[in-house]
């Protein structure tokens, strides 16, 4: 295991992706989003890649989806 970590690391999830992934296993749609990262416009533009999520959606996706916050930083 500790080979394969050293020799195979995984790349970090892109966090829209891990979004994308926990909207789908809860059987959620984008819609669901607003009140969490903003309004609509907010929300398009975030799961379209125009806008980075800020501190304050990463707080709230971790709070509201309990999306752990190293899915949802980049390093």
């Amino acid at each position: 295991e500790n080979y394969e970590e050293k020799n195979f690391p995984l790349p970090n999830p892109d966090p829209i992706d891990v979004i994308q992934y926990y909207i789908d296993q809860r059987g959620l749609k984008y819609k669901d989003l607003v009140g969490i990262i903003g309004d609509k416009t907010s929300v398009s533009k975030v799961i379209n890649r125009e806008r980075q999520l800020n501190l304050r959606m990463i707080k709230n996706l971790h709070d509201k989806m309990n999306i752990p916050y190293s899915l949802l930083l980049h390093e």
